[in-house]
């Protein structure tokens, strides 16, 4: 129902808040461009975090910097 009265105002900010919060946001493996599953992640960052792999390697081995660098800091797969 999009009628003006039925809307709730928010900021953009809000509104992706909300939709966490309420599981409405696919995150995770639920994203459909996700790249990776839970394991590989926790695997991403217990190897990084222990100091066994540097980001290149794990990228070279994973196939994109971004997404590594993203992974480890906690950009995406926030959990």
């Amino acid at each position: 129902d999009n009628r003006v009265k039925n809307l709730e105002w928010c900021t953009s900010k809000e509104n992706h808040h909300h939709s966490k919060i309420h599981g409405l946001k696919a995150s995770g493996e639920r994203n459909g461009n996700s790249k990776f599953t839970k394991k590989q992640v926790e695997d991403i960052r217990r190897r990084y975090e222990s100091g066994e792999c540097t980001k290149l390697e794990l990228a070279k081995e994973y196939g994109s910097y971004m997404a590594i660098h993203r992974i480890i800091k906690r950009t995406t797969w926030n959990f």
